[in-house]
């Protein structure tokens, strides 16, 4: 039987991502250990050095942290933004459980499967694998819409035909 706050991929693992809250970092880093290809990404930290450093990134212009997966076909594409960029010392740790043997590898072969915030102290406050599924599934629908050709006669929005009539209303 499913758990409620899982998806394929920690269902696979036999990962209970509810039983990481409370934990510490360390503590889940460990039990993530048995599993090569999984990782526990803490955005502050520098990306381990066996992982592609693309996964996360500093936004400075939306000063945050920008979370990225990696399509099938080797393109990096951003999925979230999760976290302060600049951290003070008593801010939230924002972090994510990655794979990069996910389940069904045909539109991703990199990707987050739990999202986690730690306190400060670096015990885990919350843990969703939901919530990272929900993300990646609603990335994965825009990459799709992206890759779509447009129907024949369509343009894309803003652009206007030379027919289109400029309406005003009269004051």
């Amino acid at each position: 039987m499913a758990r409620r706050n899982s998806n394929p991929d920690t269902e696979a693992l036999g990962l209970d991502v509810d039983a990481l809250v409370g934990r510490r970092m360390d503590e889940i880093r460990s039990l993530l250990a048995a599993h090569a290809d999984v990782a526990l990404i803490v955005g502050h930290e520098p990306v381990p050095a066996v992982w592609p450093e693309e996964i996360v990134r500093l936004d400075a212009e939306a000063d945050g942290l920008c979370w990225l997966y990696r399509t099938a076909d080797g393109t990096w594409r951003d999925i979230f933004l999760f976290g302060a960029a600049r951290r003070s010392s008593g801010d939230p740790i924002p972090a994510i459980v990655y794979t990069r043997r996910p389940v069904d590898p045909s539109e991703a072969t990199i990707r987050p499967i739990a999202q986690i915030l730690f306190r400060a102290d670096g015990t885990c406050q919350e843990a969703s694998a939901s919530a990272a599924e929900d993300t990646m599934i609603l990335a994965l629908k825009e990459a799709r819409r992206a890759r779509l050709p447009l129907p024949s006669g369509s343009k894309p929005l803003g652009a206007r035909a030379s027919n289109d009539r400029d309406f005003r209303i009269a004051a």
